[in-house]
């Protein structure tokens, strides 16, 4: 009940919290079955374990934000997100990354590990938050585990497991049923997850879901979660924001490259036969005809 239950956490930061207050990102190496949350303004995307680039993207998004919040509570002098909002009045949105099934994860992306450990210890202070599942504690990695001091254990095969999971367990063990588990405290406590829509079976839970998303996509008219930024095939003249003379889109951020329409006298556009020369003169003199 992993996958589940990471859905029903979902659901339950959408029913309780608005798109300006909670931004949600989610990464499926399971059996994409998060995608069926993609279509709510909370969600700024879903990158599955096959998608190279929108996970790289993903990271990319999510590290611009911890380093752009790091300077700006440093300008500020405070340390925290509620500290932050208190100071400026400023309505910053919480962020919570979402993975579903971390054991495939670094065998696929190795590079991301130092990702992972950064946001773990990081991240929390600076309302960027993690919720992942796994098969056991061990698929985290040292570095990663010891930065979560909230866990949940469902039924487990090795009995011993439970107590490195929630901590000591004087024998207590959860009933073997889906959704049963145990939650750290002083003592752990048994619990039975919910299901995270009303529903006799699982399409129609997914259907529900879909209904909800659709619902919510077109009456929400306030800021959405910033999209994973990912190059489109196309990009449409006059599509572009920004002062100055619009050349297109970064390769990284995927934001606006523009130059000073004053002061300007001379540039060469510069490229092999086929690459594009002449429709950027255009593009440029268009600009300048306007």
């Amino acid at each position: 009940g992993k996958t589940t239950l990471l859905q029903t956490a979902v659901m339950s930061l959408i029913h309780n919290y608005s798109p300006e207050d909670v931004n949600i990102y989610l990464m499926d190496f399971g059996g994409w079955n998060m995608g069926i949350f993609r279509n709510f303004p909370h969600v700024g995307g879903v990158a599955n374990d096959n998608e190279d680039v929108k996970i790289e993207k993903l990271v990319q998004l999510l590290e611009r934000k911890l380093i752009e919040r790091k300077e700006r509570f440093s300008d500020i002098g405070v340390g925290s997100c509620q500290a932050y909002r208190q100071a400026t009045g400023e309505k910053i949105p919480d962020i919570v990354l979402v993975l579903d099934n971390f054991a495939p994860v670094l065998q696929l992306y190795p590079d991301l590990d130092s990702f992972f450990i950064r946001l773990t210890r990081e991240g929390g202070n600076y309302g960027i938050y993690f919720l992942v599942s796994a098969n056991n504690p061990m698929a985290l990695g040292f570095k990663v585990n010891q930065n979560i001091k909230m866990a949940v254990a469902l039924n487990m095969s090795d009995k011993s497991d439970y107590q490195g999971i929630v901590g000591r367990t004087d024998g207590l063990e959860p009933e073997n049923k889906e959704g049963r588990g145990l939650v750290k405290g002083t003592p752990p406590l048994e619990f039975q997850a919910a299901l995270p829509a009303y529903g006799e079976n699982e399409s129609e839970r997914v259907r529900k879901i879909k209904e909800l998303a659709e619902k919510m996509n077109r009456k929400w008219e306030g800021k959405r979660a910033l999209p994973i930024p990912i190059m489109p095939d196309f990009i449409a003249y006059g599509s572009l924001a920004g002062a100055g003379m619009k050349l297109g889109l970064s390769v990284r951020e995927v934001e606006p490259v523009c130059l000073p329409d004053k002061g300007l006298h001379y540039m060469p556009v510069v490229g092999c036969p086929g690459s594009g020369k002449t429709n950027m003169l255009a593009v440029l003199a268009k600009q300048v005809m306007v």
